[in-house]
């Protein structure tokens, strides 16, 4: 199972957005809480009163996406 997913392609927001001809921000709202996703950075968290925001990059899988534009497609 590790073997595949490190065989899998993986796309950024910006690939899937111009290959689904949305927005880049659209495409990481639509992915963002997929099981699958692989997302590096840290999480937001509270500093005070002030809240230090997230920065992470996004990949997708293959498989992630094309479930999404299935799911979104209504093809099961």
């Amino acid at each position: 199972m590790a073997s595949a997913a490190l065989i899998e392609q993986y796309f950024t927001p910006q690939q899937l957005a111009e290959r689904l001809v949305i927005s880049t921000n659209s495409a990481r709202r639509l992915f963002q809480n997929e099981p699958g996703v692989v997302k590096i950075g840290e999480p937001s968290r509270r500093l005070g009163r002030a809240l230090k925001r997230r920065y992470y990059t996004m990949r997708v899988p293959q498989s992630v996406a094309e479930r999404v534009i299935a799911r979104m497609t209504n093809k099961k």
